[in-house]
């Protein structure tokens, strides 16, 4: 195997790699998102409807229900804003610095890039 190839092997494994953990973190982010949004709420609409739970109850139920109904949308979420991420890193406008710098086209060494080897699909 030339060095070039497993340049580009190397890579695609990192990018692939990194954009997975992407996908966790935005995943478990929207679940907690969830949980905490639940645990604010249902108190607060408990309260207004006059439930006989107590506040404890209702935060618990809260962060419970709201987790599980995150956890439905959660993976979809963070699938979505992963493949965004990913669109505007590969179209060099990417929010974050190190999204950037992936994608990059190497001119000092005529490595192929992960951008260059794209450009042909």
């Amino acid at each position: 195997m030339s060095p070039s190839t497993r340049t580009v092997i190397v890579k695609y494994s990192l990018a692939i790699s990194k954009w997975i953990l992407h996908f966790i973190v935005y995943t478990a982010g929207f679940i907690a998102f969830g949980a905490l949004a639940g645990a604010i709420v249902f108190p607060l609409v408990g309260t207004l409807l006059g439930m006989d739970l107590t506040i404890s109850r209702m935060i618990v139920n809260g962060a419970r229900d709201g987790g599980f109904y995150f956890t439905m949308w959660g993976p979809g979420l963070g699938f979505v804003y992963t493949i965004v991420q990913v669109h505007d890193a590969r179209a060099g406008k990417a929010t974050f610095p190190w999204h950037r710098s992936l994608y990059q086209k190497t001119d000092q060494n005529k490595t192929p890039s992960v951008v260059d080897s794209h450009r042909e699909i």
